[in-house]
């Protein structure tokens, strides 16, 4: 039940580590560094949540190291430099983003981007690590009925942390999208990756000011 979380850890921490040391993709360096961290997050887990049995740990534990492999897959079929992840704001009040509405109106967000690439100069990528299966994420539309509305969220708020914190006055979010990095999440032949657009600003402006008039009157939608 903790598998997702766990892989949350060791990819922030991989990458961290590659943007720190400049550890080049496809390198026998990136797998062994991916994996010493992996076997670190595994070893804190399973002392935390001890494992019913040695046979359910180690079949656990194989699964995971083919996983971290798709995710250095992905690295470098994206062909960007990691900038950095786990992006959190809003914790306060002053620091959460405002995302506009349309006419006017706007409402304030706080979260987590997993991931920030850059694609080239100026231009950005943001990505969001989902660990389950591709279903979700495949050909349901930009904003999927309004289910998927995270993908456009977190580009804005992207764009205006990185112009704040003086990067680029000019810089824009060009892409963003879910990474599915996980043999689950390729098995489809997809390639775990699914990106979104985000200049169709009106579209998911629509579908949240739908998903905030429903709440408004008093509604709250159950999740699936």
């Amino acid at each position: 039940a903790e598998r997702g979380s766990l892989l949350h850890e060791v990819f922030q921490v991989f990458i961290d580590k590659a943007c720190a040391e400049k550890i080049k993709p496809g390198s026998e360096e990136e797998k062994e560094a991916i994996n010493k961290i992996l076997g670190d997050v595994v070893k804190k887990y399973k002392e935390a949540v001890p494992p019913p049995s040695e046979i359910i740990f180690e079949n656990e534990y194989t699964q995971l190291k083919r996983d971290v492999l798709i995710f250095l897959k992905i690295n470098k079929e994206l062909a960007t430099t990691l900038v950095g992840s786990e992006l959190c704001f809003g914790e306060n009040k002053e620091d959460a983003v405002k995302i506009p509405l349309g006419n006017g109106k706007s409402i304030l967000l706080r979260g987590k981007i997993d991931r920030v690439d850059l694609a080239k100069p100026s231009v950005y990528h943001v990505w969001d690590y989902k660990t389950g299966g591709s279903y979700l994420y495949d050909e349901r539309g930009y904003v999927a009925g309004g289910e998927q509305i995270q993908h456009a969220l977190y580009a804005v708020a992207a764009e205006e942390i990185l112009k704040k914190s003086g990067k680029d006055k000019n810089l824009q979010v060009a892409q963003s999208g879910y990474l599915l990095p996980t043999e689950k999440g390729t098995r489809d032949g997809k390639g775990g990756i699914f990106p979104r657009p985000t200049a169709d600003r009106e579209r998911w402006q629509a579908a949240l000011n739908k998903l905030l008039d429903v709440i408004g009157n008093g509604a709250f939608i159950v999740g699936s």
